[in-house]
């Protein structure tokens, strides 16, 4: 049986480590205070999936270092940013697919309105970002290679509820991530997510229904 202080050194060997990379400062401050929280337990979250519309054509068409560049400079960094902004968690890049967690590790009490807070402002930045790709003169980084308006077409999906959260993985790689139905839903509502669309669960909707207006689907 591993003893209590055995856990809390490897949790805290672990938020050392790896944690800071993935928590906005204000959260990995809290982490330091009690590292017991990154173990596996059930808390309620909200969880936000992005993803590029028609991105394996576009990464075919691109160069493998304009691609990169495209992704690390035009996507992950400035959305990454706005994710530590609202405190959120980033939990991990799967492809051209961002997964933030608002309300694990820590909880805030506000946590799927700032989710939701996140994807408005995400897709903003998104639409300034593809402005500014559009105006790039041909024979430039990306203007000569995409031929669409919305350079990085993005869906998002939202969709909250009681998940385990914690260090998950083998003796050679672990990582903090979020398991449950909750996940599963708000990948599927990114996927079904057009361009420009951000698609909430219902359990969303209900901890923030007065607080921001929606569309109902057919």
């Amino acid at each position: 049986r591993i003893s209590h202080s055995t856990l809390v050194r490897a949790n805290a060997y672990f938020l050392k480590k790896h944690m800071k990379q993935f928590v906005p400062l204000q959260v990995f401050e809290e982490l330091k205070r009690n590292p017991e929280q990154i173990q596996p337990q059930k808390r309620k979250a909200t969880i936000l999936f992005s993803d590029i519309r028609g991105f394996t054509p576009m990464a075919e068409r691109l160069d493998p270092v304009d691609l990169s560049y495209l992704l690390n400079h035009y996507y992950f960094s400035p959305l990454g940013a706005i994710i530590f902004n609202n405190l959120g968690t980033l939990d991990k890049h799967i492809g051209d697919s961002i997964m933030a967690l608002f309300g694990v590790p820590v909880s805030h009490g506000d946590d799927a309105y700032r989710a939701v807070v996140t994807a408005i402002e995400m897709r903003e930045k998104l639409t300034q970002i593809n402005q500014s790709l559009a105006k790039k003169h041909t024979g430039e980084l990306l203007s000569d290679k995409l031929s669409t308006d919305s350079y990085l077409p993005v869906g998002m999906g939202i969709s909250t509820g009681v998940v385990v959260a914690g260090l998950f993985g083998s003796s050679s790689k672990r990582e903090y991530t979020a398991i449950g139905s909750a996940v599963n839903v708000a990948a599927r509502l990114q996927s079904l997510a057009k361009a420009g669309e951000i698609l909430i669960s219902e359990h969303t909707y209900e901890d923030l229904k007065d607080r921001i207006l929606v569309e109902p689907l057919e």
